[in-house]
C-alpha cells in the first residue's frame, strides 16, 4: 500500500492508505470525504465537551407524593441518584471526547494508524449515541441544540463556527510542489513502488503552489539555531585572532618534510 500522509501542521495531519493503481480522483475524494469528517469529529468533541462542562441537574420529585416527610426523603433519594447519573455520564462523555481527540491526533500517524471514513462515521456514530443520552437525562437544550446541528448539518455548522470543508471536485493534492492530475494514476505520480510513503498537503483547489510543511520540530529548529549562532561567533572569533598564532606550529613548518626525512625533526634547541 502506498503511504500518505496529508499533512497541514504539526498538529494536523493523518495518515491515509492508497494503492498505485488507484486514480488520482478517487485519492483526492477519499482525502477530501475523511478531512472533512475529521473537522466535523473535532467540532462535535468541542460540543460534547461544553455540553457537560458545568452541567447542573435538576432532581425530578414524585409528583403523587403527599407527605412532607416523604418529599424530603424522595427529594434526597433523588438528588442522590442524579447525581450519580450525571457524574457517570460525565464520564462517559469524558471518555469519548479523549478517544475522539486521540484519534485525531497526529500521533496516529508515528504509529502508523490510518484514518479511514469508516473509523470517522464511527466515532461520530458514538458522538451521537452520546447526545442521545444528554437529551433524555435534561441536558441544557441550547448545547444540546447546537451540537445537533453539527450532527445533521455540517456545512452549515461550519459556516458558523468559521471552519473550512473542502470541496471534492475542486480540491487539489500536492506532493514535492507538483500537484496530482486528475485522469492518472497515483502510480504516474509516485512511481509504482507499493511501499512508497509520501507527505502531501489538500488545498482547496488553488492553482498555487502551497507553502512547504517543515517537518522539524519547534525543538529543533531552537536547536539548528543555536548551533548555528555558535558557529557564527567561532567564525568571529578566528578572523579576529592574528594569524601570526599559528606560525610556530609543527603543522605550519614548511620545513617540516626535509627534517623528517634527514632525521632532525626531533632537535630542539634551547
Amino acid at each position: 500500500m502506498v503511504l500518505v500522509v496529508v499533512k497541514n501542521s504539526d498538529e494536523d495531519q493523518f495518515l491515509f492508505e492508497t494503492s498505485c493503481k488507484e486514480t488520482n480522483e478517487n485519492l483526492i475524494h477519499g482525502l477530501v470525504t475523511v478531512q472533512n469528517l475529521r473537522t466535523k469529529l473535532a467540532l462535535l468533541a468541542q460540543c460534547l465537551h461544553d455540553l457537560s462542562a458545568n452541567e447542573i441537574q435538576e432532581p425530578k420529585l414524585d409528583s403523587t407524593t403527599t407527605s412532607g416527610a416523604s418529599i424530603v426523603a424522595n427529594a434526597h433519594s433523588s438528588v442522590v441518584e442524579e447525581g450519580r447519573r450525571t457524574e457517570e455520564l460525565h464520564e462517559l462523555f469524558g471518555k469519548v471526547v479523549k478517544d475522539s481527540r486521540q484519534c485525531l491526533a497526529a500521533e496516529q500517524v508515528r504509529l502508523k494508524i490510518p484514518c479511514t471514513k469508516d473509523l470517522m462515521d464511527e466515532k461520530v456514530d458514538t458522538v451521537r449515541e452520546c447526545v442521545e443520552m444528554a437529551q433524555s437525562n435534561g441536558y441544557n437544550k441550547t448545547k444540546l441544540e447546537k451540537i445537533k446541528s453539527v450532527l445533521s448539518n455540517i456545512e452549515e455548522a461550519a459556516d458558523t463556527y468559521g471552519l473550512q470543508l473542502l470541496d471534492a471536485s475542486s480540491a487539489q493534492l500536492w506532493w514535492a510542489k507538483k500537484p496530482f492530475v486528475r485522469g492518472e494514476n497515483v502510480g504516474d505520480r509516485v512511481g509504482t513502488n507499493e511501499k512508497t510513503k509520501i507527505v502531501a498537503q489538500l488545498t482547496a483547489g488553488s492553482s498555487t503552489i502551497p507553502d512547504s510543511i517543515t517537518s522539524q520540530s519547534q525543538g529543533e529548529k531552537d536547536t539548528m539555531k543555536a548551533y548555528l549562532l555558535e558557529k557564527q561567533e567561532e567564525s568571529k572569533r578566528l578572523l579576529q585572532s592574528s594569524n601570526n598564532n599559528t606560525l610556530n606550529t609543527s603543522w605550519a613548518d614548511n620545513q617540516a618534510l626535509k627534517n623528517i626525512l634527514h632525521g632532525t625533526n626531533s632537535i630542539r634547541f634551547r
